[in-house]
């Protein structure tokens, strides 16, 4: 989103073979911030409709769970690129 919180990046795409769907936000999380690192983009909004998704990056403990890794990267990645990322949780995204 840009200062006037018009979205300028976005995208859709398949899940990952494998992944639940939790897996797959995290996978889509890490992509997006793959995108914004490739543009060059340093201060954004992070937004996801999972609250646990959110919950588990912004958290501060290990994820000993089998997506633990998903999650380090994305931690990992938000410390390499952003000078000021701030996160949002929307109960919804989708258009209803």
């Amino acid at each position: 989103m840009d200062h006037d919180g018009e979205v300028f990046l976005g995208f859709a795409c398949d899940g990952h073979v494998g992944l639940d769907v939790l897996g797959t936000e995290l996978a889509a999380m890490l992509e997006g911030l793959l995108m914004a690192l490739w543009r060059g983009y340093q201060n954004f909004l992070l937004a996801s409709d999972s609250q646990e998704v959110v919950s588990l990056v912004t958290g501060s403990g290990e994820c000993w769970s089998n997506l633990g890794n998903l999650v380090e990267d994305v931690r990992n990645l938000l410390v390499h690129i952003c000078k000021c990322v701030k996160y949002a949780f929307f109960g919804s995204l989708r258009p209803t």
